[in-house]
């Protein structure tokens, strides 16, 4: 277990390109609010397991199915997103409430009830594992760990990630950790689909693709508790794009300072030259009127959005491979090297460094 000041800061992927108007941000976004219809028809197709969701309109808050619904749940934890029908809306949250506290704040709120739609979601209070891994062209690649899943969201990591590639044909992973191993194969089963009929199907329902038989896309897991098995909570196909033909988890690599030269593992591609500045989250707004290229920190959590505007690349200590900031690195076209372990002691203010995050090196010029 990591000894480090264990915090959680999560933003969902759609909050964070929230603040990047772009046209591939919006499609992001688009790809974010409809995740839901995505795992309920995969429920229905192959048995996707997934957290229960249960959806009404706003119009039905006083109709006999909700009061039902209200009766025989109104002490249970729910998140609650409200769902625009309009794609120039956002998506509203209310995360960690029980029935009867989030119908107090849906009372409150101020919006236009035509226009969204209400989902209660299960509230999945204890997670014992978690997974993010994408399916692409090149195999199965991730991580699981230990504890609930904004640890490899964020990279705020309480415990340490195991890991892991399969190319279709062989197993690879970081640990020999037979727990880990059989979590994971079990997982993957659900998304491989032997039939061409039914995967005709899924791709006519949900513009689906699929590699060697398996659903490719980008999948978020929890691992609840034995009595729950595993759930599905997110599947995104533009995020796994943005992987294509890659393989990310290098299991191997020796991560360390050789010289002037540092290691880490690329969260996003690209290979740029320019002057340091170590930035803690308290110094943000300082740092946003000093002149500088390659922003190095602890770790990036959405605070520093304004900075990643501006930076030509980011390095970090921790983070994870497809941690939301990774992935709007990747989106934004921004090199990112991440767990690097010691960048922030390395390098100091004003260094000229190389960076080659499709390598995994920086190096001080």
């Amino acid at each position: 277990m990591k000894t480090n000041n264990y915090k959680i800061q999560s933003l969902g992927l759609s909050e964070w390109l929230n603040n990047f108007d772009s046209k591939k941000s919006r499609k992001f976004i688009l790809e974010e609010k409809s995740k839901e219809k995505r795992l309920q028809k995969l429920r229905e197709l192959i048995g996707l397991p997934s957290v229960p969701t249960f959806v009404f309109n706003y119009d039905e808050l006083s109709e006999k199915k909700f009061k039902l619904f209200y009766k025989y749940n109104k002490n249970k934890t729910f998140n609650l997103r409200l769902l625009p029908t309009e794609k120039s809306l956002p998506v509203i949250r209310n995360k960690n409430k029980t029935l009867i506290e989030q119908i107090r704040w849906l009372n409150k709120l101020m919006v236009d009830k035509c226009k969204y739609k209400l989902l209660f979601k299960t509230f999945v209070r204890t997670t014992e594992w978690s997974t993010l891994f994408i399916v692409n062209k090149k195999g199965i690649s991730g991580e699981i760990i230990k504890g609930i899943s904004p640890q490899l969201t964020t990279g705020w990591q309480k415990y340490n990630s195991v890991k892991f590639h399969y190319d279709f044909k062989k197993w690879h992973f970081s640990s020999s950790s037979k727990e880990f191993i059989k979590k994971i194969k079990v997982l993957v089963k659900y998304l491989f689909v032997k039939s061409q009929k039914i995967q005709k199907v899924i791709k006519n329902e949900i513009g689906a693709s699929f590699a060697s038989g398996y659903l490719e896309g980008y999948f978020e897991c929890v691992f609840p508790n034995t009595k729950y098995g595993a759930w599905f909570i997110d599947y995104n196909r533009l995020v796994s794009k943005l992987y294509e033909n890659s393989i990310f988890v290098e299991l191997d690599r020796n991560i360390g300072n050789q010289g002037k030269l540092l290691e880490g593992v690329c969260g996003s591609p690209g290979r740029v030259k320019g002057i340091v500045k170590i930035v803690k989250e308290k110094d943000i707004h300082s740092a946003l009127r000093s002149h500088f290229d390659i922003l190095i920190t602890k770790i990036t959590t959405p605070k520093f959005i304004p900075l990643v505007k501006k930076v030509k690349a980011i390095i970090t200590d921790e983070g994870g491979v497809l941690s939301h900031a990774s992935i709007v690195c990747r989106e934004l076209n921004i090199p990112c090297l991440i767990g690097t372990k010691i960048a922030t002691k390395v390098f100091k203010d004003g260094d000229m460094v190389e960076v080659d995050a499709e390598k995994g090196i920086v190096r001080k010029i």
